[in-house]
């Protein structure tokens, strides 16, 4: 087996990332990073979902993937400020995909109002979600509510359900998650009156890529 993919396999095993719903309450954003999201009735599954365990298997060869896996495999706990396990990013959301997109470190990394389509210098739009790539992101900053995904892959052909790698609630570490498309934005950093996840947020790529 290659070797970055049986070292990024040990990472989904050894973080223990279990399969339960969902349960943190949600913050707003500020000027010092982004908020926790999710909700105790959020139809959302922590790995190890095996279908996310493999499409985050598969995608290990994509260095943003890689990067984002290692942070998860270190556990570290999700925080609005830069910690000695997030360092020089800020442990929260949109500190995961700088460290995963090799973001300028000031401040602990661009928040999601310095992401598509609120700033174009790190990141830019997709047409569509169809285009999304592993180690493309998904990105809302609105209502108080900011939250920004790294997408690492389509369950299936389907394309109803996706997992992502984030970091989304206080004392919890960064996870693989899986969603769908159809799922309620307001559960997940979307806000109260957000519609569905493919209706909220919006899917970006590093500039450059």
């Amino acid at each position: 087996m290659h070797k970055t993919l049986r070292s990024s396999l040990s990472i989904l095993i050894v973080s223990g990332l279990c399969a339960t719903a969902c349960a943190a309450s949600t913050e707003d954003d500020s000027t010092t990073g982004d908020g926790t999201v999710g909700s105790s009735d959020a139809n959302v599954v922590i790995a190890t979902d095996q279908a996310c365990n493999l499409v985050a298997f598969y995608a290990s060869g994509n260095p943003e993937v890689k990067r984002a896996l290692d942070w998860a495999g270190a556990k570290v706990p999700y925080s609005k400020s830069i910690t000695r396990g997030s360092a020089p990013y800020r442990a929260d959301c949109s500190g995961l995909v700088s460290h995963a997109w090799q973001l300028p470190t000031a401040g602990g990394g661009p928040d999601t109002s310095h992401l598509a389509p609120y700033n174009d210098t790190y990141s830019t739009p997709l047409a569509s979600w169809e285009d999304l790539q592993a180690g493309d992101a998904l990105n809302f900053h609105g209502n108080g509510h900011g939250h920004v995904m790294l997408f690492v892959g389509w369950v299936d052909a389907s394309h109803k359900d996706f997992c992502t790698l984030e970091e989304f609630a206080t004392g919890k570490p960064a996870s693989v998650v899986r969603h769908g498309v159809t799922d309620p934005a307001s559960h997940w950093g979307g806000g109260p009156n957000a519609g569905t996840m493919i209706h909220t947020y919006l899917p970006i790529r590093k500039a450059g890529d």
